[in-house]
């Protein structure tokens, strides 16, 4: 496996072992959603190496949109 396939699947591997689930309630918006596919998991400092607890929310597929497009989690407050 070359170093760069590594590096792409770190961040998944990361996130599995950090045993975090998404949520089917936005924490957002507040929306709930039928399915898990419907939730995204959002990364309050930007970083998908940064698995911690206090850095990780689920969020809904709009919501991960508007951030997405605004660059920024600007209204996600950490729950620590």
């Amino acid at each position: 496996m070359k170093a760069n396939e590594k590096n792409a699947k770190l961040p998944a591997q990361l996130l599995a072992r950090s045993g975090y689930q998404k949520k089917t309630k936005c924490d957002r918006c507040g929306f709930t959603a039928r399915h898990k596919e419907q939730m995204s998991i959002a990364y309050l400092d930007g970083s998908n190496l940064n698995v911690s607890r206090g850095n990780l929310r689920s969020v809904c597929s709009n919501c991960k949109i508007e951030m997405e497009r605004l660059g920024s989690n600007w209204d996600i407050i950490a729950d620590y």
